[in-house]
């Protein structure tokens, strides 16, 4: 086995894009998979600027005659925000990674071990980092469970800008998916229902509307999303997806409120309806994606696995999901039981890419000051948004 070394270096993200760019665009995330446009060498704000125009067919005519009919500027904006990931690591736990992941697993002898501890921290960071960032830019700040989050400037993801746009085609999807709820116990942690939920164990719940002020872990039930731990046919507890029990507190107990669920039983029709509201101008582009988060693909998937005539889904590996055609685009970190219909090319991710706002230093710092540590520093910079939110089509429990 050769000897672990570390050597002092810095990667620019526009002089090394193989070493930076998987920690802001990660193996198989939203750029990767085509669900978004990059735009790079965004230094500071700028304007995403797009014309719309209205056109009429007329007499032919000697003399030019403008149509009169309207010509609008749509405009908006990449303001992309500087952060960093600073991490000291101890340089022995450094060469045990180092030396394990030098045993080559298995009996096949096409491993190549990474050459030196650089490449250890490398792919080690450049993964939690990339995941961090792909839950950012689709739930913003807020809604970022893969890391701390602590810089000070504002960032919304995707989802913030699609709720809270007045230009967004929004849709309920209570109707479709949900079930009035009657009551939660906090007593043995139970949600009733008005009528048959029609859950079973393992669905995805997302409860939205609730009066009272029950709580999980200090934060209230409304809007949380929970697995579904059927009791009845009209009670149900709630787990995480960690597989913890979910301990309900607060005085006031919910006696309304809607409980919404797309699974196995209603996906087609959930995916039907949101295909049939989303402008046809839009869905007929060649670059259309319907996103889903990770439980959705799952109950489609089961959907036609059930199909009892025997045309149902019964493959082995991963597959592209078809629907009407075109694929079914599952997405990590995307909120439970939410779709949304856009096209890619109306959706802009913005990055730096210049070596002085993104890039990745390393530093053994034993010969400088006698502490066998490593320093860590990845330094980025980022923002999303979308050019025409009148094209976009979310749904969602509200």
């Amino acid at each position: 086995m050769s000897k672990p070394t570390f050597t002092d270096n810095t990667y620019a993200g526009n002089v090394d894009p193989e070493i930076y760019l998987p920690l802001l665009l990660p193996k198989g995330g939203i750029a990767d998979r085509g669900l978004v446009t990059v735009k790079y060498g965004i230094k500071k704000r700028e304007v995403i600027r797009d014309l719309d125009v209205n056109i009429k067919f007329q007499n032919r005519s000697a003399k030019f005659v403008d149509d009169a009919l309207n010509v609008e500027f749509a405009e908006t904006y990449l303001d992309p925000v500087g952060y960093e990931v600073m991490k000291e690591i101890d340089f022995l736990d450094l060469v045990k990674s180092w030396d394990a992941a030098q045993i080559k697993p298995g009996a096949a002898e096409d491993y190549v071990p990474p050459a030196n501890l650089n490449e250890v921290l490398l792919n080690r960071m450049a993964e939690r980092i990339g995941n961090a960032n792909e839950e950012l830019y689709i739930n913003g700040k807020a809604g970022v469970t893969q890391a701390v989050v602590a810089f000070d400037a504002d960032y919304n993801g995707i989802v913030y800008k699609m709720e809270n746009s007045a230009d967004t085609r929004k849709a309920s999807l209570n109707s479709l998916a949900g079930v009035a709820v009657a009551g939660i116990s906090t007593a043995d942690d139970e949600v009733t229902t008005s009528t048959a939920h029609g859950f079973n164990t393992g669905d995805m719940v997302t409860l939205v509307g609730l009066d009272g002020n029950q709580q999980y872990n200090g934060v209230s039930l409304n809007g949380q999303s929970f697995v579904v731990i059927k009791t009845a046919d009209t009670k149900f507890k709630l787990e995480t997806e960690e597989g913890v029990s979910v301990d309900i507190t607060g005085v006031t107990a919910a006696t309304t409120g809607t409980a919404v669920s797309i699974n196995e039983t209603n996906v087609v029709q959930v995916l039907s309806h949101i295909y049939r509201r989303t402008p046809r101008a839009v869905r007929n582009q060649s670059d259309f994606k319907l996103i889903v988060p990770d439980h959705v693909a799952d109950s489609y998937k089961l959907a036609l696995a059930m199909k009892a005539d025997g045309a149902g889904m019964f493959t082995v590996g991963d597959r592209e999901l078809d629907f009407l055609s075109f694929g079914l685009e599952k997405l990590p970190y995307f909120p439970a039981n939410s779709i949304a219909a856009w096209n890619a090319g109306n959706v802009f991710l913005g990055l730096d890419g210049t070596d002085d706002a993104e890039k990745i230093r390393m530093k053994h710092l034993g010969e400088a000051t006698i502490d066998d540590v490593v320093r860590y520093k990845a330094s980025m910079k980022s923002d999303i948004n979308a050019k025409f939110f009148n094209e976009i089509y979310w749904a969602r429990p509200v």
